[in-house]
């Protein structure tokens, strides 16, 4: 037993020293590991950088680095999985067993003789020990006494009387050998835990130099094999070596200390073994509550140094991870963004521009076919345009187009972005929701845990960096998917426009034209036809060379952003940032609730003041009337009078195709037609009705222009599987024999009375559709003037059973016939042609401007130019500004009148120069004088809004003038261009001024 406490220095040293030094040393040991695991990640990415070449450089290098990030990132997650506080407890248990192992071989205490030297002064005695000394010498000299007088009669000496001390040899063990060694130890306990951010620091900056090439490879500012040279020369084994070294020269140098450490706590042992329990060191200095304190000074000593170092490790690790996490993101965009690069190329430049290739060919076939086609002239010319029309148009539609159209949206163009953004957001998704944060980014000292901060990235990148990235690509987004439905619509307009320049080819043969001419106006059409196909390849081409760029421009924002949040300063601050918006946002929210309240109300106050405005002002302008106060005339100006009356002969000017697109008539084409779908459904239900036994005759009713005829064009469209008789009145009729005349012509009649008429209308045609447009025209606004009218009504009434009739009539005529005569009562249906919006007349407009085949350009105005808001946009930008401005005016001047809207549009075109269209805006122009016309000539205005086209007979008949009198009254009118003089001598307003007639004579009570 006694051995177990009396070993010798060296005994005791190989003891302790390796079951204190093991932690040291497998601390060193797993940093050397650490380091050794890193640089072996680096070497293989190192070889692999080198080893293919084959494959595209910029993939494989962000690939490869990629994969590095991830080990690197699982590395330091294994070495340092738990990010909790530990004390000596848990750095030293094994050390700690070890030495409870030792305590239980040791006796709690013993019972020993005092040295000699214990009752001597000795020259380290404090001064107390000295005073006391002499004392404790005479008392065991004085306790000897009885001894030595007893030997002077004991033939057998006694020894003298020992004094003993108690050594509490259990309580020196723990005191000095498990709690004051490692105690002492501090110092070195710091110098382990700095060396582990210390290797860890080394490691990162190799990664951050790794990455820092890369970027600038990215940017093409250095080749790869540059970049190969770099990173071998940054992970070159001596560089490695230098960390080993130092980690090694650390070890050593830990255990001189240690082991010094170790010999003055022995001595320390030594020196308390010999005096403790006697007058120079108490017993009790080594009790149970002694030892319990020494070890909670120990343990509370070591948690705060080791709590410390292991702060300023978590932030450490945590920094390292988030910058491997943002690196992350950033080359899953590279990644991504080079893919999607590679597949603009092939699912745009290769597949979809070859198939507009294959259209443009079958077109540059068909231009050569008419360019040589001499054996055709004549009469000969339309048919051989008719016949290769048709060829061509059984290819395109029934086979390229198609097949075009379905790559195009096969290809998924827009997904190509959506997957970015998908694939970015997968490891956004990975960042690790909490993370700590130190204020600075030198991780050589142990932080306060009130340096540190918790916080989220991925809350941070979620809310404040991704949100932008995804914005900025909103706009590419829509651009992309409106570009490529303008290429599906250019794609199948490609045959339209053939066809219509083919067929207004053919129209110019028939009407008598030179072979040369329609040849030229052919071949001028086919020249469109294929500019069209390179532009749509140039499209396609920009599409793809667009999408790169932007996202060349998002990708590197958001990398910026989030290289932002690899410096701990900028995260702080976009913390400080995420707050404010969150609070903002919900202010926001309130102030949104508050403005559209506002918002609302303001709009009702306004169109309430606006109205009474409106009011205010007809009534002080009435008054000053009244008062003579008014004098001020505004007459028509001569710019103005010329424009009105050039209309005709402005239009005819434009290239011929142009002008056969936006003639004012009805169409048949699907391609044209666009809304009054519920109008349709009415005409549609009305006739089946019909057909069931219901009396159901229907009456269209709608301005001049608003699309009546087109609208019956599509009804016959369907199957109606009776005989359909259709006329279209121009001109006026208002006694009964003109109407019998009418039918008679018109159903191959004979009948001598109206009685007559009706039988043989049913005996003929019974189970017919007799459709008669415009029966405005069978009335005259005078006594006697409504005859036809009556009659016609009559015959409907008593034909309805028999025959489904369809009739349409201007709307101010209607009204007005409502009025006199309670015209509505004879109909079962009255179908009112309702306001088309502004977006279909606008799409009327573009529709037709498509077929032609030419391109269209917007001009600028004065007021416009000078705006600096414009002056900023790019052209594309310009453009879409000027067409939105254009639009708007149109539809304020034509207010959703068809025909208005498409001379508008004609009016406004400028020139035509290289294949497009210039569209400038009709401003400046002052149609108040419309106000100070004479009554008569507003009388004749209204005249006309009834019956459409008036002669100088029926001008004469209506207001009781004579002929020479009309005549004047029509001629003044004419010259001022208000009113136009057709071809078969009958007068009506100007279009382009229509709409301005018809609210002059609203103001003035005259219609409503």
């Amino acid at each position: 037993m006694q051995d177990n406490f009396n070993d010798t220095d060296e005994q005791i040293e190989s003891k302790f020293f390796p079951a204190l030094f093991s932690f040291f040393e497998n601390e060193i040991a797993l940093q050397i590991k650490f380091v050794k695991d890193a640089e072996n990640i680096y070497s293989n990415f190192s070889s692999r950088l080198t080893g293919d070449s084959k494959r595209q450089e910029e993939l494989r290098v962000i690939k490869e680095i990629n994969n590095t990030n991830n080990h690197l990132y699982k590395l330091l997650g294994t070495y340092y999985p738990e990010k909790k506080e530990n004390g000596f407890a848990e750095d030293f248990k094994s050390y700690i067993n070890f030495c409870n192992q030792e305590l239980k071989q040791i006796p709690e205490k013993i019972s020993i003789p005092e040295k000699e030297e214990r009752f001597h002064i000795l020259p380290a005695d404090s001064a107390a020990i000295k005073f006391k000394k002499p004392f404790k010498s005479f008392f065991r000299t004085v306790s000897n006494i009885p001894i030595k007088i007893g030997d002077i009669f004991r033939s057998e000496k006694k020894r003298e009387k020992l004094w003993l001390h108690d050594v509490p040899v259990r309580g020196l063990y723990a005191y000095y050998f498990e709690f004051q060694l490692p105690y002492s130890l501090i110092e070195e306990y710091t110098r382990l835990l700095s060396s582990r951010t210390q290797t860890i620091d080394q490691v990162w900056k190799i990664d951050q130099f790794i990455n820092q090439q890369i970027a600038i490879f990215n940017k093409e500012e250095i080749t790869i094999d540059e970049l190969k040279k770099l990173v071998a020369d940054r992970i070159a084994p001596s560089n490695f070596q230098t960390i080993y070294d130092e980690l090694n020269q650390l070890g050593e140098l830990l255990k001189r200390e240690i082991k010094h450490k170790l010999q003055i706590q022995t001595k320390e042992y030594r020196y308390t073994f010999d005096r403790v329990g006697t007058m120079e060191i108490p017993f009790s200095e080594f009790s149970d509550s002694k030892i319990q304190s020494k070890s909670s000074a120990l343990h509370l000593n070591y948690l705060r140094v080791s709590n410390g170092w292991k702060n300023t490790l978590f932030a450490m690790l945590d920094d390292f991870q988030l910058d491997l996490e943002l690196y992350n993101i950033v080359y899953a965009g590279l990644q991504q963004h080079e893919l999607l690069r590679n597949s603009c190329v092939t699912r745009i430049d290769n597949n979809l521009v070859a198939q507009i290739s294959d259209i443009e060919q079958q077109l540059q076939k068909l231009k050569d076919c008419i360019t040589n086609c001499e054996q055709y002239q004549g009469d000969k010319f339309a048919g051989f345009l008719n016949s290769e029309k048709e060829k061509l148009n059984s290819i395109l539609t029934s086979q390229i187009i198609p097949d075009t159209i379905e790559k195009l949206y096969s290809q998924n163009i827009p997904y190509l972005i959506e997957r970015l953004e998908t694939k970015i957001k997968t490891e956004v998704d990975k960042i690790q929701p909490q993370r700590i944060i130190s204020g600075s980014a030198q991780y050589d000292r142990a932080f306060k845990k009130n340096e540190l901060e918790h916080f989220d990235p991925k809350e941070l990148v979620q809310l404040e960096t991704y949100p932008k990235f995804v914005s900025s690509n909103k706009d590419l987004k829509s651009s992309v998917l409106e570009k490529l439905e303008g290429i599906r619509i250019a794609i199948s307009d490609i045959n339209s426009i053939v066809a219509y320049n083919l067929d207004s080819a053919i129209t110019y043969s028939n009407d008598g034209k030179p072979f040369n001419e329609v040849q030229a106006l052919a071949l001028e059409g086919m020249e469109r036809s294929i500019a069209k196909t390179e532009e749509i390849k140039n499209n396609l081409i920009g599409i793809s060379l667009s999408i790169v760029s932007k996202l060349d421009q998002s990708i590197d924002d958001l990398n910026r952003e989030l290289d932002r949040l690899t410096k701990n300063e900028n995260i702080l601050n976009l913390r400080i940032s995420l707050a404010k918006a969150k609070a903002l946002r919900h202010t926001q929210n309130y102030k949104q609730i508050v403005f559209e309240f506002v918002k609302k109300y303001f709009a009702k106050s306004k169109a309430f003041a606006i109205v009474y405005w409106g009011k205010a002002k007809v009534l002080y302008e009435q008054g000053l009337k009244y008062f003579g106060l008014n004098e001020k005339k505004v007459r028509i100006s001569a710019e103005l009078a010329d424009f009105l009356s050039d209309t005709d002969k402005a239009i005819q000017q434009l290239p011929y195709v142009y002008q056969r697109l936006y003639r004012v008539e009805p169409i048949d084409d699907d391609s044209f037609f666009v809304g009054r779908t519920s109008e349709l459904q009415s005409l549609s239900t009305s006739f089946n009705n019909w057909q069931v036994g219901k009396y159901s005759s229907t009456v269209i009713t709608g301005e001049k222009g608003s699309g009546s005829s087109t609208l019956i064009n599509f009804f016959l469209k369907n199957p109606i599987n009776i005989p359909v008789h259709r006329i279209k009145i121009k001109q006026t009729m208002h006694q009964k024999k003109e109407l019998i005349v009418f039918f008679n012509e018109f159903m191959n009649t004979n009948a001598k009375t109206f009685d007559e008429l009706i039988e043989q209308l049913i005996e003929k045609h019974s189970n017919s559709l007799i459709i008669i447009e415009d029966i405005n025209y069978l009335f005259l606004k005078k006594v006697n003037g409504f005859d036809a009218l009556k009659s016609y009504l009559e015959l409907i009434s008593k034909t309805g059973k028999y025959i489904y009739w369809i009739n349409s009539c201007k709307l101010y005529a209607w009204q007005f016939l409502n009025k006199s005569i309670r015209i509505e009562s004879y109909y079962r249906n009255v179908l009112k042609m309702s306001k088309i919006d502004e977006n279909q007349i606008n799409k009327i407009i573009i529709n037709r401007h498509r077929v032609s085949g030419y391109n269209i350009l917007f001009e600028e105005g004065e007021m416009v130019s000078s705006q600096n808001k414009f002056n900023k946009l790019n052209e594309l930008e310009k453009q879409e500004y000027l067409r939105k401005a254009f639009f708007k005016e149109l539809n304020k001047f034509s207010d959703s009148n068809i025909s208005i809207a498409l001379l508008y549009w004609l009016r406004s075109t400028k020139k035509v120069e290289n294949n497009t269209i210039y569209i400038g805006k009709l401003s400046g122009f002052d149609f108040s004088f419309l106000n100070n016309l004479e009554k008569q000539s507003i009388h004749t205005l209204h005249a006309m809004i009834i019956h459409e086209n008036i002669g100088i007979e029926e001008h004469a008949a209506l207001f009781n003038h004579s002929l020479e009198q009309s005549r004047l009254d029509l001629i003044i009118l004419e010259d001022r261009g208000i009113i136009i003089k057709n071809s078969e001598g009958l007068y009506h307003i100007n279009q382009l001024l229509f709409r301005q007639v018809v609210n002059l004579l609203k103001n003035l009570n005259i219609i409503h």
